[in-house]
Parts: structure tokens; sequence; C-alpha cells
């Protein structure tokens, strides 16, 4: 038997044409990288599909977080809903993601620099912040709808790391 779903938890569809649109355009930035070998182009498509698609639905994630907090309090900035706290771990785990996607790189020497301790640590890190906006702040207040938002850009990060450190640290020629 089909339930209706309550307009307040629907995902527009244009959400889900957004997302997908995003997630095709992955082969297709995989397949401009001319002269690189087949192998490293699936991977480049494999990274850029995941990275888009966890950069849209993160937006969507934000947006509805703007969403509640206007529905609870009538404006977009009270931090009632949505803890300033939260919005610090989610700065951190913006910044995590662009330090690392700016700075992978193969470690080289023998002797690890700060930057490849960093490499090495941040998906860690990733996690680590990912399962504390989950417990800390995601189980106390959310939908299933937002709950859905949130967990399809975590999976998508896992495969974004993934590829990224396969793009970036091994040898491709």
């Amino acid at each position: 038997m089909e339930r209706a779903i309550p307009p307040a938890v629907r995902v527009p569809p244009l959400v889900g044409a957004i997302v997908g649109g995003a997630v095709a355009a992955g082969p297709l930035v995989g397949a401009t990288s001319r002269g690189a070998p087949p192998a490293l182009r699936i991977v480049r498509s494999v990274f850029w599909s995941a990275a888009l698609g966890y950069l849209t639905t993160s937006l969507v994630d934000f947006a509805e977080h703007f969403r509640l907090e206007k529905e609870a309090t009538g404006h977009y900035l009270r931090s009632r809903v949505v803890p300033v706290g939260e919005t610090l771990n989610h700065a951190a785990t913006v910044g995590t993601v662009v330090s690392a996607l700016a700075l992978a790189r193969p470690v080289r020497s023998r002797r690890l620099r700060a930057r490849d301790w960093w490499l090495l640590a941040a998906p860690a890190v990733f996690l680590a912040l990912g399962w504390r906006d989950e417990f800390v702040y995601h189980r106390r207040r959310s939908t299933h709808r937002e709950d859905m938002m949130h967990t399809i850009p975590h999976l998508a990060a896992g495969v974004m790391w993934t590829t990224l450190y396969a793009m970036r640290l091994r040898k491709w020629r």
C-alpha cells in the first residue's frame, strides 16, 4: 500500500534533476583528459561525479538548514534550529575538503612534511567532523528529508576522497 508523502518532506523533482546533472558531468570531465591513460580517465570521471554530487547535495543541505531556521523562527540566521556549533562544524568540514583538494599530491620523500601529514589525516578529520555533525546535531532534530540530504553527500565524499587519493598519490606516467 502506497502512502502519501507530506509536502514538507518531499524533495522537489528539480533538486533530483540538478544533482543528476552534476553527477552526469563527471564522465564528461574525465573524457576531456586527453593523453591520460584510460584508467586515470575513469578515476577522474568517478572523482568528478562524486565531487560534483557532493557539492550539489551539500548546497541543498545548507539550503535546508536555512529553510528549517526560517520555518521555525521566521529568520534565516537566528541559530535556534541550526546552532552556531553546527555551522562551525560545517565550516571546518568545508575547510578540510578544500584544503585536501588544493594540497593533494604524491608523497615523494621518506621524511613527511606538514602538508603530507595533513593529506594523510584529512579523511579521518572529515570522518570525525561528519560523525560529530550527525551525532551531536542531526540526530536530535532531523526529519527524514534532512537526514537523506545529509547522508548522501557523505557517501559521495567517501568516493571523492578515494578517487582523489588514487589520482594524486599514485604516479600515473
